[in-house]
């Protein structure tokens, strides 16, 4: 049994995923939520920053923002689709204004079952850090038309 523990930190491989983008995600990519299992593949939550300037004082600051990824079921280091623009930013009081302004980072997400109408609906709430000071829940709903 201990040497089982043991291996827990000993990487054997690594694979480059997702680099930055070129829409948004610009700065810097990384890991938000835990992935999930979903009949598509593994569903994650990640984050984003870009940098962006404020016009009142002409300075860059840092904006943390979510996308989607799904990668594949069996080879989880390809991806199948990545979100084309963010599905969380920061827009209210609380993610603006904070400990660390303008950041809205993925760290959990829960599907929920009980409110998805159909097979081809899938609901999930994903929790995330609020300017870095307070913990915010959103509700994500996919279509899955194949």
């Amino acid at each position: 049994m201990l040497e089982n523990l043991r291996n827990l930190i000993n990487v054997t491989e690594s694979a480059l995923v997702l680099a930055p983008g070129t829409e948004w995600g610009c700065f810097k990519v990384g890991a938000g939520a835990v992935p999930i299992r979903i009949k598509q593949g593994w569903l994650e939550i990640f984050h984003s920053v870009d940098q962006v300037i404020d016009a009142r004082t002409n300075r860059y600051h840092s904006y943390y923002s979510a996308g989607l990824l799904v990668h594949d079921a069996n080879e989880p280091h390809k991806l199948l689709y990545v979100s084309p623009t963010t599905i969380l930013k920061p827009e209210t009081p609380e993610e603006l204004s904070g400990t660390v302004n303008n950041v809205a980072f993925p760290t959990g997400v829960v599907q929920r079952h009980d409110l998805e109408k159909n097979d081809d609906e899938t609901v999930f709430d994903i929790y995330y850090g609020m300017a870095d000071r307070w913990i915010g829940r959103c509700r994500l709903t996919l279509s899955f038309n194949q």
